[in-house]
Parts: C-alpha cells; structure tokens; sequence
C-alpha cells in the first residue's frame, strides 16, 4: 500500500474517531441533563408525597375534631360543675367557722347548739360528697390530660425516632381520639394485654391505629361492633382490629393499600389512608394482613417483632 492510502485511511480513522467522540460527549451531557432533571423530579416527588401525607394526617384531625371536643366538653362540664359545688360547700364551712369562732368568744359554745349548727348546714352529707366530687375532677382532668397527650403526640412531627411503645397505650389514645364519643362502650371491645411492647416511632405507629379505626367506624357505622385485641407469638406482636361492618369486594382487596386508591365519593376521602399505613408498618419492619367476608366483616392484622 502506498503512502498515500496509509495517510488517506489514517484521515478517515482520525475523522472517525473524532465524531465517535463528538457523539459521545454530546450523549454524554445529555445523560448528565437528564439525570439532574431526574433528580430534581425525585425531590419534587418527595415534596410533594410530603405534602400529600402531611394533607392526609390534618384531614385525619378534621375528622377527629368533633368526638375531640365532645370528649373535651364532658369533663369539662362535670368538673365546672363540681366545682361550683364545692364553692358552695367552702361557704357552708366558712359559715360553720364563723358561728364556732363567735361562741368561743362570747363563752357559749354548747354541744347541742354545734350539732344543730351542723344539722342546718348539712354538714354531714357535705362531708360524704366532697371526696366523690373531689375523685370525678381528678378523673376527669386525668381524661382531658389523655385526650391532649395523644393529640400532641399525633401531631408531633419530631416524635419520629425509635423508642420502646406499649402498644395497649396507643390504643387506648387511639380510642380515645377516634371512637369514644361516637359509639357506646358495649360496641367497643377491648382485648389488648397491658404490656406490648415493640419498638417504633409513637407517633407514627398512633397515626396508624387512627387510620385503621377511623376506616372500621366508617365501614361498620355508630350501631357496629368493633373489636381489637393483642396477642403474644413467638418474636412477634400480633394486633387484629375487627369490624363487623360490609365486607371489602374481593376485587378491590388488591387495590386498599395503594396510593390514591378509594371507594369514596369525591371529596370524602384522599384515599392515603390505608397507603400511609402499609407505609408505616413497613418502616416499622412488620406486616398486615387483611381478611373480608360477607358473614363476618372485615379484620386488619399487625405483626411486628416484639420488643
């Protein structure tokens, strides 16, 4: 081969190779486009999913908001009530002092005069009924510091880091916040071991049972029954929430834990609910189960290692 056509093929090779690079380089800033554009989509995602489950927890409240004040409003009542009570029985007492410091100075207090004193005033049922009004505040301050704790907890976006939870009392907060004012306490059973522990974020694991019981309240009405109960197995926790309402259709028993997905009218529901659930027991390295039937309603099961 001549010189020439070794210079002519090493032109068309160098010519070659360039464009190959040409073509790479502009491939290759394309790609690095796209994957910023990418990212930038994925954070956008993730705002937005943010914004969704932040949407889903305040239309929880919402929901929650007028059992909360009528939880809120009946010991709030008793104890007003009671204390009125009590201003009045503080002024028996003042009367009683003022007519017994009164005798002592002009020398004449006499037995007789103090018990009919005492009889006049009531003194003995006085006596009886201030411990019980006594008892009813204290319990019914005890509710309302309840209802706040779990409201706060709900709402608590730092609760979120891992500690020991005694399921049985995030129960009886979720009851408390979802279920009490709205159903009578023989449609309420509780079944659930005063100790179940299992590690988790409080707060998201009350969000969880909130969901749950809010969906079985709406599924089985104010007349249904509700049943939860708590049970040791093993390594595991195992938490069954059963509402004897309509039964789930078998073709949407696939879809309930998706994203969006509902059988609601529009505007009744985001259709996140049971999603931030799955989403929950997830983070939570457990699992739930459900299981829907005509004859006997439907039974949302936890499982989650055992602390």
């Amino acid at each position: 081969m001549s010189d020439d056509s070794y210079q002519s093929a090493y032109l068309r090779e160098r010519k070659a190779r360039q464009l190959a690079e040409q073509l790479l380089e502009a491939k290759s800033r394309d790609l690095y486009d796209k994957v910023l554009e990418l990212e930038s989509t994925v954070q956008q995602l993730k705002t937005t999913q943010s914004q969704l489950l932040h949407a889903e927890k305040m239309a929880s409240v919402g929901q929650l908001v007028a059992g909360i004040a009528h939880e809120l409003n009946s010991p709030l009542g008793f104890c007003r009530s009671n204390m009125e009570t009590l201003v009045l029985y503080s002024k028996k007492l003042e009367q009683l002092d003022q007519w017994v410091q009164q005798a002592l100075a002009d020398d004449a207090l006499q037995s007789a005069d103090y018990q009919l004193g005492r009889q006049q005033l009531q003194l003995d049922f006085v006596l009886e009924d201030t411990p019980e009004l006594m008892a009813d505040m204290v319990y019914g301050l005890h509710r309302i510091a309840s209802i706040v704790s779990g409201l706060k907890l709900f709402s608590d976006e730092q609760s979120i880091g891992r500690q020991s939870v005694n399921l049985r009392q995030l129960v009886d907060q979720a009851v408390t916040l979802c279920l009490a004012s709205q159903r009578n306490e023989s449609n309420l059973l509780l079944e659930v071991p005063d100790a179940l522990f299992i590690g988790g974020s409080a707060a998201e694991l009350l969000q969880m049972l909130i969901n749950i019981l809010t969906n079985a309240v709406q599924a089985c009405g104010s007349e249904g029954k509700i049943r939860v109960t708590g049970w040791i197995d093993g390594a595991f926790v195992k938490l069954s929430i059963h509402n004897d309402g309509p039964h789930i259709d078998p073709v949407h028993l696939p879809k309930i834990f998706d994203p969006f997905f509902t059988t609601k009218d529009v505007g009744q529901g985001t259709g996140l609910g049971l999603s931030v659930v799955a989403g929950i027991v997830k983070r939570h390295k457990g699992s739930i189960s459900v299981c829907s039937a005509a004859e006997s309603g439907t039974a949302f099961t936890l499982q989650f290692p055992a602390e």
